[in-house]
């Protein structure tokens, strides 16, 4: 009986236990982890550590060779137990960071193997002492971005992963690569175009590049855009042993077999492997790092680039001396799609100086800008020192002059060409830089056009700014050869068309502009807007007026009809006008990156205009093949700016590709205040006229914008 009453009572007291039980309170999120630094032997080792985190938590990031027996892990105020492990390591010491999160907070254990092969040593670059990947990435970071090492320096260790093979690589000979100190490293050397064995081009016969190859590489190096430590492209570098085998370096042909042509033949005959020796004139400024500079015969211009014996000559050649190169041809695409005719692997042979210095004498500046009375190219550089930042000109401005140089020629794929003028043709007095301007009647060049050469007049019209906000130009395909030694049209027939065909603007917009292209006269008509002018003949700008859209429902559409009778493929295009409706935060205006968006937004420090008063610019700069959404690189920043209006939301739409490594919600640590995510989406709110977003985790990449304004 007194059993009984015993077991009762305990059965009372669990009972009571268990109905008295309630939920853990969590308190505020937090994450924290002890130690915050382990240290594991070079054999196979694990150690445990704790980790407190009052949200759900799991790994945000972790070294490859580090394992762990749990990623994830619920929420609690109660210490949990997470165990570290390592293989064995045959490498050197080795270090790496395990990062846990609850979100926005995030925890760090910095986790240190020991190496049978002891500490890793950095070296200092020379054949005798090469630097170690980890060195080499040290000094390009130390060099600044974008910034090449003076002399070429050595490299050594073992290829982690092989882009292109020389094999593959065709007639470039080169190869492209990432190098590690150790198997399994996530820190790597980028090896671009890296010519092979003997500082030649790779040919049939020869070992190619695989990955686990042991190498030492020799040439100079870049931190490209501030984040991408590699060897300088183009074949600058080559591979001084390939798994212990080298070859003595291979002089070009012997000079005194050299053929001695034009510069025009040299471009015509596009032969990548076989030296030839030019004779012209120096007509660019010289770059002295590289001994790289522009020259011409008098029959075209070649950038001649990759000198080899430039440690000679860099302090010698000047401007308009006369100088006498052999090498090989390079057809170059930048990411503009602009292409130039190079002269690499060359060797500087004979400088004799010219009459004037590198440092030209300034013209005055004259002309107002006007179609009547056009800047000269002091005139114009005066006026664009006005101009704030990398804002664009308001209006279009002339600018009359003489061909001086030529960087890029028009072509048919690209439309546009690039190029220098000055008052009189000559490269001494002030220079202004033509840069992508289309040709004759605002248009695209096609074969049959009128090529451009040294020396001839012409009035350039379109918009200028300061690339960059230091470099003073045309804004890239927003200028064109108004006229060209006397004519403003060229004979290849009726032409015909409109800038865009749809056009957004914001709820309190009262008015539109439709740019019309061509030679030939046309008409303009809407009906629901007023147009004006309603007929033009060439180039024109239409403004098309509407009332401010005050529904806050629906959005507005203008259309107008822009038609002409000329012999045209497409005789009428219709231009339809989305006016934003206005919404309860404000008016509303939506980018999704199209090319035409992309490319506008590819050149660094560009103004994107969205509509009539939110604007954007990024501060990378990036080519626009293949991409199919907005870049910004680790470290550049994002801005986007209301003219007249106030900020109150901005929502982005990111990609989740893998290798993009972007932040959480696009910008991670890198957003102001006020923003907030949810997997590839992120929201800021505030009030501001201009906002500020930073790639910190690395780069970011946006398929849609919207921003709300008031």
């Amino acid at each position: 009986m007194k059993f009984k009453s015993l077991f009762a009572a305990a059965a009372l007291a669990v009972f009571a236990l268990v109905g008295c039980e309630s939920e853990e309170n969590l308190g505020e999120a937090r994450i924290s982890v002890d130690p915050t630094s382990i240290s594991l032997a070079a054999t196979d080792d694990s150690k445990a550590v704790t980790l407190v985190a009052t949200r759900d938590w799991q790994i945000y990031s972790q070294p490859d060779w580090v394992a762990l027996d749990k990623t994830t892990g619920t929420a609690s105020t109660k210490e949990q137990t997470v165990t570290i492990s390592v293989a064995a390591n045959s490498g050197n010491d080795r270090e790496g960071e395990v990062v846990f999160t609850i979100g926005l907070a995030r925890a760090s254990l910095t986790v240190k193997q020991a190496g049978e092969a002891g500490e890793l040593k950095k070296g200092s670059g020379t054949l005798e002492d090469p630097y170690s990947v980890a060195g080499a990435i040290e000094f390009c970071q130390s060099l600044g971005a974008d910034v090449q090492s003076e002399n070429s320096v050595y490299i050594k260790g073992i290829v982690s992963s092989v882009s292109t093979t020389y094999e593959a690589s065709g007639t470039y000979g080169n190869a492209v690569f990432y190098i590690v100190d150790n198997e399994g490293d996530t820190d790597q050397f980028y090896a671009f175009q890296t010519l092979y064995l003997g500082n030649r081009k790779w040919k049939s016969g020869d070992d190619d590049i695989k990955a686990g190859d042991a190498v030492i590489i020799c040439g100079p190096v870049v931190n490209y855009k501030g984040n991408t430590p590699e060897t300088v492209g183009k074949g600058a570098s080559y591979l001084y042993s390939l798994n212990g085998k080298t070859e003595a370096v291979v002089e070009p042909e012997d000079p005194s077999k050299v053929e001695q042509i034009t510069c025009a033949e040299f471009i015509q005959k596009a032969d990548e492997n076989t030296t030839y020796r030019l004779v012209g004139k120096v007509t660019s400024a010289v770059n002295t790092q590289y001994c790289s500079f522009d020259m011409n015969d008098g029959t075209a211009t070649v950038v001649v680039w990759t000198v080899n014996n430039k440690d000679e000559w860099k302090d010698k050649v000047k401007k308009d001396g006369t100088v006498t190169v052999r090498g090989k041809y390079l057809l170059y695409t930048d990411k503009s799609g602009n292409q130039k005719h190079e002269m690499v692997d060359a060797y500087i042979e004979k400088f004799e100086a010219g009459s004037s210095s590198d440092d030209p004498t300034p013209s005055n500046p004259s002309g107002t800008g006007t179609q009547a009375d056009p800047y000269n190219a002091a005139g114009v550089l005066a006026f664009i020192a006005t101009l704030e930042g990398s804002n664009e000109s308001t209006n279009d401005v002339y600018v009359k002059g003489k061909i001086s140089s030529i960087k890029y020629s028009f072509s048919a794929d690209y439309g546009t060409a690039t190029f220098d003028i000055s008052d009189d043709g000559s490269t001494n007095g002030s220079q202004f830089t033509c840069y992508s301007v289309y040709t004759l009647g605002n248009q695209a060049w096609v074969e049959g056009n009128t090529q451009i050469a040294v020396g001839d007049e012409v009035i350039i019209c379109g918009k200028v700014y300061k690339y960059n906000g230091n470099t003073p130009e045309t804004v890239s395909k927003k200028a064109y050869i108004y006229s060209l030694n006397g004519k403003t049209s060229d004979t290849v027939g009726p032409v015909f068309g409109v800038e865009k065909t749809e056009i957004t603007v914001g709820a309190s917009a009262t008015s539109a502009t439709i740019n019309v292209t061509g030679n030939v006269k046309w008409t303009a008509s809407s009906e629901n807007a007023t147009v004006s002018p309603a007929s033009g003949e060439g180039n024109g700008a239409v403004t098309v007026s509407f009332a401010a859209n005050t529904d806050t429902e629906n959005a507005k559409t203008y259309t107008v009809v822009v038609s002409t009778t000329e012999d045209v493929t497409t005789k009428s295009y219709t231009v339809t006008i989305t006016q934003n409706k206005v919404s309860a935060g404000g008016e509303e205006v939506t980018v999704t990156f199209d090319k035409a968006k992309l490319a506008a937004a590819a050149c660094k420090g560009a103004v994107v205009k969205m509509d009539d008063v939110i604007s954007f610019t990024n501060s990378s700069d990036y080519g626009t093949t293949n991409v199919t959404e907005l870049r910004i690189y680790k470290g550049q920043t994002f801005t986007v700016t209301a003219t007249g209006k106030t900020i109150t939301k901005i929502e982005f739409t990111c990609t989740a590709s893998d290798k993009t490594k972007q932040g959480p919600g696009c910008w991670g640590a890198g957003a102001p205040s006020g923003y907030t995510y949810s997997g590839t989406t992120g929201t800021w709110v505030g009030e501001s006229a201009s906002v500020a977003f930073t790639a910190t985790d690395n780069q970011v990449r946006i398929v849609e914008l919207k921003v709300t304004y008031k």
